[in-house]
């Protein structure tokens, strides 16, 4: 499955210097969606709904993450529980 292009817009929110702009990693989930219109948040809500399906094993979520436009790395922990806590910051 090929991630939309607003999943790759907002995996590019997280860059280098994120941790700079915010303290943790939920206050940069708080605010990713401030830089996204309603219909992106749609999308990215609805992609990741597919991510957290159960359908995916850890190392495909780490490859999807891996190959969006993220400049973090997840290192350690369980994808899914990345992309849960994602997902729950754009109610």
């Amino acid at each position: 499955m090929h991630p939309p292009e607003a999943f790759l817009t907002y995996s590019a929110l997280f860059h280098q210097d994120v941790f700079v702009i915010y303290p943790s990693l939920e206050e940069a989930f708080r605010h990713a969606s401030d830089y996204l219109t309603k219909e992106q948040v749609a999308s990215v809500k609805a992609y990741l709904d597919e991510l957290i399906s159960g359908r995916y094993t850890n190392e495909e979520l780490l490859e999807i993450w891996e190959k969006s436009k993220s400049e973090i790395y997840v290192t350690r922990g369980n994808m899914i529980d990345f992309f849960r806590q994602a997902r729950s910051y754009l109610n």
